[in-house]
């Protein structure tokens, strides 16, 4: 079985497939479940499905992966090349950085407004400009490969509350002395050094983007750094960096 020209499983013909009526009108086709007894089967719409019959003993041997993967990226009496799916590098799969509508919208709007209101999505401009954030074209499965898991730490201990709002836990590339260092150059508007550059910067970040109304540790405040940093669950930072690398190589 291919999808989007990636063989994705290998399965012997069972007896329904082999006696299916391929001719016939209004045929209901179960992926996974025998229908119509499957409960958990959600119906989903297939743009082009294609089923080519074989026998090795009459000499019709089966289309090889290099002749599914030609058919799936040409255009057919059915389905044309334009609404086939695309590969994430292609470059029409990417929002238009700089395009807005007539009101000064641009995709990052159009992507929070479909959260309450969908069909805002159905405005041609924002179809063909916002591919991403309006989902208007489809991303062709990627090959399925067995990735590392990545712990970012090596062992099972309960983590205490050290301060009223909370306990923080430092990267192993850096220690407390670093973070509380950085904060006192960052809140003095002093130029930090070494490790608390990087420490001065995050800092600047999370002033920026913290949630005034939620409970947590007020890393401006460098005695509440200080007092809540647990030096003994510091995580794998090369971990953590492996994995975001990883997973924004694959769209994640």
């Amino acid at each position: 079985y291919f999808l989007d020209g990636s063989l994705v499983l290998v399965h012997p013909w069972t007896s329904n497939i082999r006696t299916a009526d391929c001719q016939g009108l209004d045929k209901v086709m179960s992926l996974g479940r025998k229908a119509p007894g499957y409960s958990l089967g959600a119906e989903v719409e297939l743009y082009d499905l294609r089923m080519f019959v074989h026998n090795a003993s009459n000499g019709v041997p089966p289309l090889t992966a290099a002749q599914v993967a030609v058919l799936a990226d040409e255009s057919s009496t059915v389905v044309t090349k334009a609404y086939r799916c695309f590969h994430k590098d292609d470059k029409t799969v990417q929002d238009r950085a700089n395009w807005k509508d007539n009101w000064g919208h641009d995709c990052r709007w159009f992507r929070m407004q479909t959260k309450t209101d969908p069909g805002v999505c159905l405005y041609p401009p924002a179809v063909a400009n916002c591919p991403v954030s309006c989902r208007s074209k489809q991303l062709c499965l990627t090959d399925w490969k067995k990735t590392d898991a990545h712990f970012i730490w090596d062992r099972i201990r309960r983590i205490e509350p050290l301060a009223r709002n909370g306990t923080l836990c430092l990267s192993d590339d850096m220690t407390k002395q670093d973070a509380v260092a950085a904060c006192h150059a960052w809140s003095k508007g002093g130029a930090a050094t070494g490790k608390g550059s990087a420490a001065e910067a995050w800092f600047d970040h999370w002033v920026e983007s913290r949630d005034i109304g939620t409970r947590q540790v007020d890393l401006s405040v460098c005695e509440q750094l200080e007092a809540a940093i647990d030096e003994e669950c510091a995580f794998n930072s090369t971990a953590v960096k492996t994995f975001s690398q990883q997973s924004v190589a694959n769209n994640g």
